[in-house]
């Protein structure tokens, strides 16, 4: 098992247990090898306001794209212990410009390899031939959830709005591995502490009906179910193509235009503020010889490196006792069976012999 899957496995355990307030290790503070939680300093600038005025035009909010699938384990983890903290800090959204691709491992299904024309903008939009088809990797509800996500960024734009309601339907609905709450215990399915809120399609108009002020849920599922919500689906796949070198695990995330790598994703936060105070110290006046760059408050608690997972230690010579061991049982069992069979055969032959005479 890789670094990555024992970080996300330890994230889901850390979850279920309570161990760790939540939001804590992510985005309030750092825990490192002893236990103790730290705080980021704050080189880049004071917390007052710093004055910078940057030339006409020039954009330096952080660009920030978010690779998942609706119904993906880890992207559902993310979203809650990490990409919803970075947020939901105070300040963060006015120096990153989010989105969120839904797409991930989906494929698209061409009928009678004949291609998908679309013609149109908006409510407008039709196909010229057959419609696109796909394949989720999570099943087709996961195509619907994926389309419910990006009608929704396209029908209200403003991401104070649409990023509460896809939260919502990321960590709400069931992912792979999980069952509605009706369900884990009157049938056999997951256990209570896994239960969930159900499919997207589901979810989806409960979490815009909650924290969606505003939204009409009706407008939204009409552009899933039309060729409007395909011709989405299908400008995610082509973001998703575009991106060097391919996703190749979920979610997989994007700033400026460049992957992050694991470590990076994981501190969201403290990245997207390197980042932002790299695009802005050019145009901030030096103060003593040095430029103090203006951050927003919720640039100061972000941890500055990632959390420390102890390795359980082993004993390598206990290990090999049971290795040995068990290689000597299986030898044992093995030659049981064959003098068991030899046996078998030896008693039919004389019981044959005796027939015979």
């Amino acid at each position: 098992m890789d670094r990555m899957e024992t970080d996300w496995e330890t994230l889901a355990d850390l979850k279920q247990s309570g161990f760790v307030h939540h939001g804590s290790m992510l985005a309030g503070g750092g825990v490192n090898s002893s236990g103790a939680v730290h705080l980021q300093s704050s080189p880049e600038g004071p917390l007052a306001p710093v004055k910078f005025e940057p030339p006409t035009g020039t954009d330096y909010k952080v660009k920030v794209e978010v690779f998942v699938e609706s119904q993906s384990p880890r992207c559902k983890l993310y979203t809650e212990w990490v990409l919803g903290e970075v947020v939901r800090s105070q300040g963060m959204l006015d120096i990153m410009n989010l989105s969120i691709v839904p797409w991930g491992k989906t494929r698209l299904l061409q009928k009678d390899g004949k291609p998908t024309v679309v013609v149109g903008q908006g409510e407008a939009t039709k196909f010229e031939g057959p419609e696109p088809q796909f394949l989720c990797e999570h099943g087709p509800s996961e195509c619907e959830g994926n389309a419910w996500m990006a009608c929704i960024q396209q029908l209200y734009p403003d991401v104070h709005q649409w990023f509460r309601v896809l939260s919502c339907m990321l960590t709400r609905t069931c992912a792979e591995g999980e069952t509605p709450a009706h369900d884990s215990v009157a049938h056999t399915g997951a256990g209570p502490s896994r239960a969930c809120g159900g499919m997207p399609k589901d979810v989806a108009p409960r979490c815009i009906e909650e924290v969606g002020y505003g939204m009409d849920a009706g407008k939204v599922e009409q552009c899933v179910h039309s060729p409007r919500g395909l011709k989405l689906l299908l400008e995610n796949m082509d973001r998703t193509e575009a991106v060097h070198p391919k996703p190749w695990h979920l979610p997989w995330v994007v700033v400026d235009g460049m992957p992050v790598n694991h470590s990076q994703s994981m501190l969201l936060g403290k990245t997207v503020c390197d980042t932002y105070a790299s695009k802005v110290r050019p145009f901030v006046p030096l103060i003593n010889g040095t430029a103090r760059v203006p951050q927003p408050l919720g640039c100061f608690f972000f941890p500055d490196e990632p959390p420390i997972f102890p390795q359980l230690k082993t004993n390598s010579l206990f290990i090999t006792i049971l290795w040995v061991g068990g290689g000597l049982v299986f030898v044992a069992g093995i030659s049981i069976l064959a003098y068991w069979k030899y046996s078998t055969i030896q008693s039919q032959r004389e019981y044959e012999e005796v027939g015979l005479a």
